[in-house]
């Protein structure tokens, strides 16, 4: 009986066990895969503004309000669970570096390009990198970028592929800086190829209309624009403020088990602190 009575015990002990070991994981599951919604839904973070006259002549060209430095922080939610979001563009002579970062205490994450501004007034990338840390687990995506063959090469833990820049060239964050010239020239064509995750995809964008914004910064006057999907039930909608240059107010998704926030709490816009009344 004894014996018996040990191994009876032995077994409530292993199953115990890998109870315990089973609900850990999927812990850790659940944790990895919100912390990576939240980063990817805050890298395709974009700039849009109202629909006015088509302007093809200039959609090529960089506009200089496209380039002027900001630093921005936000406070953000993804199902209750609260972290902070910064993005900031810096230039250094020709080079210009934009930055955007995602944070708590189970992990971080970054994404960060460098380009310049060729001859022509196009960006000329010259890499991108994007690294996830969650509960210590690192994952890690590159492009750089041949300018004498005009290939972009991806490179992930599992994957590598070039693409041709006739194809696409622009990043998750190039693509801001895109949408941004276009939208301060008046370009009513917001459809852009991009390089997410060693493919080429379309990103299209709908103009709402106009919307005050209530923030800790007082009452904004801002656009409201829709990321339009063909074949999903995700809804994403942002929220920018005209008088800053449409620099990113509110983000807002939705799907079916999942609500994300981010609001803006401050910032600065060439070095300048942003305040309420430069905004009505």
């Amino acid at each position: 009986m004894s014996n018996i009575s040990c191994i009876e015990n032995n077994c409530s002990f292993y199953s115990n066990k890998r109870q315990h070991l089973t609900i850990n994981h999927i812990i850790f599951l659940k944790t990895k895969v919100i912390l990576y919604s939240v980063f990817r839904i805050y890298s395709l973070i974009i700039f849009i503004l109202y629909p006015f006259e088509n302007a093809q002549a200039k959609m090529n060209k960089i506009d200089p309000f496209a380039l002027e430095p900001y630093s921005l922080v936000y406070a953000s939610s993804y199902n209750g669970i609260n972290f902070e979001a910064t993005r900031s563009l810096k230039k250094n002579q020709s080079t210009y570096t934009l930055k955007t970062t995602a944070k708590n205490i189970l992990g971080t994450m970054n994404e960060e390009t460098i380009f310049e501004i060729d001859v022509n007034g196009n960006i000329a990338e010259t890499k991108y990198q994007s690294t996830k840390s969650v509960l210590g687990i690192k994952k890690q995506e590159s492009l750089t970028y041949d300018k004498s063959s005009g290939i972009a090469k991806y490179q992930s833990k599992n994957k590598k592929r070039n693409i041709l820049k006739q194809d696409a060239h622009l990043n998750n964050l190039t693509l801001q800086v895109k949408l941004h010239s276009d939208l301060l020239q008046k370009t009513s064509s917001l459809n852009y190829s991009i390089i997410r995750k060693g493919k080429v995809t379309t990103y299209q964008f709908e103009i709402l209309g106009e919307e005050i914004i209530k923030t800790k910064l007082g009452n904004i006057n801002t656009v409201k624009i829709k990321k339009t999907r063909a074949t999903s039930n995700r809804e994403t909608f942002l929220w920018f403020a005209p008088s800053w240059n449409f620099l990113l107010v509110k983000l807002k998704q939705k799907e079916a088990d999942s609500n994300y926030i981010m609001l803006l709490k401050e910032g600065k816009l060439k070095g300048i602190k942003l305040e309420q009344h430069n905004l009505l």
